[in-house]
């Protein structure tokens, strides 16, 4: 006889079936390979006939499943009270724990099944036993924010600051919830507002925390912790809950009433209610920042607006030099720039390395504030076109330019903007064809290609670099990708510069570079931008010369070719007489 029928049927709730099974001597504790008798499938399914018939041929309600549960726990799963009657009359244990340590109770609370919680506790269900996390019966009803499951537990007994292993109370849950009923049967229950869990949290942080303002009048009633959730509803932007706790006397104590203003100076509307309740505008926190270097720094025109109107200071300078103009600048925020201007800010503050906010303008491209930090009187500063060059930032350079910037300023290394933009073109940060067009810019506003470094290198050896560096690594790739293109950001540079006469200055070494390393593709660019192929070093060694350091044949071979297609002299000698053939 097969008794697995017995569980099918129990699940179905089919009485007959189960009565002729029984009738024919299947056990009526048969379990499945879950540890599930056909009693248990009979409660899950609501099957109150089916329960019955089980019962009545000998059924145990405590035999469990193998995580522990009892038919029991899943009648107080499911909220069966009619079910919970009939086994608790069978000698269902309301005490039984699963392989959890929850008893049928901590199953009612978590679900509010008032009416099965209140049978359980009839039958001796203990209100405070605790589970493997600590957690009572009342923890599970908070968190659910079950109002009648909660008043209930609480008026046989329970615990209301009854602690699990994270240090929450059932209070802690609620908050977390939201729920206003069940914090309210809590608070009056005796909960404690200022309990902390392990964190130090006490039930209003955690309920700020969740954004569940609405229970927050009632826990910043009597809680401690009231500023700390000040400070957390402030954190999340809400203004509601900020102003709140504002009206009714809630203030930054000393060791925060720095940096309230500071956390929502991205915020306009909460930077005016904390204004409005007398927060210091002018306090700084532990960077010497003030919420208007904040408010520069976010580019928040409303908040610079705000506090500009209570009268900062607007050269205030923070622990690394600078003014909240230059965090603005830095931000890109031009109205916050013309704000900041027009209520006497310093164009020309520098900060800690010297740095005047029209030079940290430069450096992240913002044009238009630029322009309004020099018709307010912003100095042309020698570095904002390096820097402007350098990045790639050519409405800067632009404006630069236009308004009188020297395109032949050297740094402290001897270079110009020229050789910046000539060196960068080959990076990735920054699209090549933008230093195209600052090339082009810098050389229309006078811009000489052939100044040297404090190196000896012109612009046209940095640009060339890349090619001649292929070259040396021998990767044809890598060549052909920057030469083998006529409109390649590389390739442009160079013919820029080319034809503004770069290449008569430099040519010796960019041509002996490129017969060195045997780099053909360098060789016929610079022979074809006019450089000599007979041209001398300091030893009087020609590229032909050059190449006996290359090494591989074939490519000695195509350069001998291009060389003296152009007129290279084949037996020319050194200073000391030797020959390409006779130089070692």
């Amino acid at each position: 006889m097969d008794c697995n029928n017995l569980l099918n049927a129990a699940r179905r709730g089919e009485a007959e079936l189960l009565t002729r099974l029984l009738n024919e001597g299947c056990s009526p504790d048969v379990q499945d390979d879950y540890g599930r008798t056909p009693l248990y499938y009979a409660v899950k399914g609501g099957s109150r006939v089916a329960a019955a018939l089980l019962l009545k041929h000998g059924a145990s309600p405590a035999v469990v499943d193998k995580t522990g549960r009892t038919p029991l726990h899943i009648i107080a799963e499911v909220c069966d009270s009619e079910l919970a009657v009939l086994l608790l009359k069978h000698g269902a244990d309301p005490n039984a724990k699963d392989r959890g340590g929850r008893t049928p109770l901590h199953y009612a609370g978590r679900e509010g099944c008032a009416e099965v919680i209140q049978l359980l506790i009839k039958a001796g269900a203990r209100v405070n036993d605790t589970d493997v996390y600590n957690k009572t019966p009342l923890h599970y009803a908070a968190r659910g924010g079950w109002k009648e499951a909660t008043r209930l537990l609480l008026q046989h007994g329970a615990d209301p600051n009854a602690r699990d292993i994270y240090g929450r109370t059932p209070l802690h849950y609620a908050a977390e919830r939201g729920d206003v009923g069940t914090v309210d049967l809590l608070i009056k229950a005796g909960a404690d507002p200022n309990a902390r869990d392990r964190e130090g949290k006490t039930p209003i942080i955690i309920a700020t925390q969740s954004r569940k303002f609405g229970v927050i009048p009632l826990l910043s009633a009597s809680a401690v912790g009231v500023e700390e959730a000040l400070y957390t509803a402030a954190r999340n932007g809400c203004r509601k809950a900020v102003r709140y706790m504002l009206a009714r006397g809630v203030r930054p104590g000393a060791s925060h009433g720095e940096s309230l203003l500071h956390l929502v100076a991205g915020d306009a509307g909460l930077v005016k209610l904390l204004l409005e309740y007398g927060v210091d505008p002018n306090a700084r926190d532990a960077h010497g920042k003030t919420p208007l270097h904040i408010a520069s720094e976010h580019n928040c025109a409303q908040c610079v607006e705000l506090l500009l109107k209570r009268g900062p200071d607007v050269n205030v300078k923070d622990g690394a030099g600078r003014t909240p103009l230059h965090y603005a600048a830095e931000s890109g925020c031009a109205p916050c720039v013309k704000l900041l201007l027009t209520s006497g800010a310093d164009p020309n503050a520098r900060d800690n390395e010297g740095k005047t906010p029209l030079v940290v303008a430069a450096r992240v491209g913002d044009a238009k504030t630029v322009t309004t930090l020099l018709k307010h009187g912003a100095v042309l500063e020698a570095s904002a076109l390096l820097i402007a060059a350098m990045w790639g930032r050519v409405g800067v350079v632009k404006t630069l330019l236009k308004h009188g910037a020297n395109p032949n300023i050297k740094d402290d290394e001897g270079k110009t903007p020229l050789h910046y933009a000539a060196e960068m073109v080959q990076g990735d940060d920054v699209p090549p064809e933008n230093y195209v067009v600052v090339v082009q810019e810098l050389l229309k506003f006078g811009a000489d290609p052939g100044v040297p470094d404090g190196a000896g290198k012109t612009p046209l050896h940095y640009a060339e670099m890349p090619l001649y560096y292929a070259g040396t690594v021998q990767n044809r790739e890598i060549v052909k990708m920057l030469s083998g293109e006529p409109h390649s950001s590389i390739d442009r540079v160079l013919r820029l510069l080319a034809v503004h006469g770069a290449v008569k200055i430099r040519e010796e070494a960019l041509l002996h570079q490129s017969a060195e390393a045997g780099c053909a593709k360098c060789i016929k660019f610079l022979l074809a931008s006019g450089a000599d192929p007979n041209a001398r070093d300091a030893h009087g060694r020609t590229p032909l010369h050059a190449l006996t350091r290359a090494h591989n044949i074939r490519r000695i071979s195509k350069c001998i070719k291009l060389l003296t297609r152009r007129g290279a002299y084949i037996n020319a000698g050194d200073f000391e007489g030797r020959t390409r053939y006779t130089t070692q």
